[in-house]
């Protein structure tokens, strides 16, 4: 654990990790820990398939919807801003 090492001024992250990627799901595990040691916000979300390298596509697969959730903690952070329609003309 020593070699995880997490500034005080490390930013909030949020992490997604599929369980059968080749890289283990420990050092997503450990950078949650170093995170939760550092007071540093963290959101750690593990998904039982999608291998390594998913990235930004859509399928059926329930990994590819990391994104729905990374916004939905993006939002709670403040790191969003609200944004309503105008009225036309405005």
């Amino acid at each position: 654990r020593e070699h995880v090492q997490v500034p005080k001024d490390a930013p909030p992250m949020f992490l997604v990790h599929a369980w059968d990627d080749r890289v283990s799901v420990q050092n997503s595990l450990l950078l949650a820990s170093a995170l939760k040691q550092a007071k540093i916000p963290a959101e750690v979300h593990f998904f039982a398939t999608g291998g390594h390298g998913y990235g930004l596509r859509r399928t059926d697969a329930a990994v590819t919807r990391w994104t729905d959730r990374a916004g939905e903690w993006m939002a709670e952070q403040g790191f969003l801003q609200s944004h309503s329609p105008s009225a036309p003309g405005q």
